[in-house]
């Protein structure tokens, strides 16, 4: 089975909600082609290359988004978002259409709580409550009363959408297996922490739960 890929400077968890702009005609097609039949194609991070112009060559481990909206424009652009709904693997890349397509394999998003240690989640949602307090801007004062998944990987998957890392890092979190990526999200959660106690947070560093709008 085949699915459009869409490489982006994004890296798209399950569960997080994007927006994004398409502009560029194969891009339109690739929309198009998408509303016409499951309403989803695959986002991953670009690893050599550009969004606009030649094809990017992307990393092999993304995420399949559902489009849940779409704003045509006059002139044939649209605004859309998107949710990512499942991480996969690209097994073979196509450039045989306008937009890339790829065969993929999906990966296993379960989590066994038998897999997780009892202080892992604790120590995760403490860490993140810290680093929305240092870090939330406008969020920090409403860090100890923020709803988080009960789901550890949804929790995982959150924290992960949320925190201002690099792309490298952020890719690094999407490739992990759900239980590996809660103890490396302790770490980048510490690590942070210490970062700022030498330095001091100068910027709100969390990332909106509705993102602006994505340009292709």
């Amino acid at each position: 089975m085949r699915i459009p890929i869409f490489p982006l400077h994004l890296v798209l968890f399950p569960g997080e909600t994007t927006r994004m702009h398409i502009f560029e005609p194969r891009y339109r097609q690739m929309l198009k082609d998408a509303m016409a039949s499951n309403k989803s194609f695959g986002v991953a991070l670009i690893h050599s290359g550009r969004e606009a112009g030649e094809p990017a060559e992307p990393y092999p481990v993304g995420t399949i988004a559902t489009i849940t909206d779409v704003e045509p424009l006059p002139d044939g652009r649209s605004d859309i978002t998107i949710m990512g709904v499942r991480r996969f693997r690209i097994t073979h890349l196509y450039a045989d259409l306008p937009y890339q397509t790829a065969d993929y394999e999906l990966l296993d998003d379960a989590l066994d709580p038998n897999d997780v240690d009892d202080q892992t989640i604790p120590s995760l949602k403490e860490g993140f409550r810290g680093y929305l307090r240092l870090f939330g801007g406008e969020t920090a004062a409403k860090a100890e009363t923020i709803a988080l998944p009960a789901e550890p990987a949804r929790l995982g998957n959150l924290i992960s959408a949320t925190i201002q890392v690099s792309l490298a890092e952020k890719q690094r979190l999407l490739e992990e297996a759900p239980a590996s990526r809660l103890q490396l999200l302790v770490n980048v959660l510490t690590r942070e922490a210490i970062i700022a106690a030498k330095i001091g947070p100068s910027v709100a560093a969390v990332k909106p739960w509705l993102k602006q709008p994505s340009i292709n």
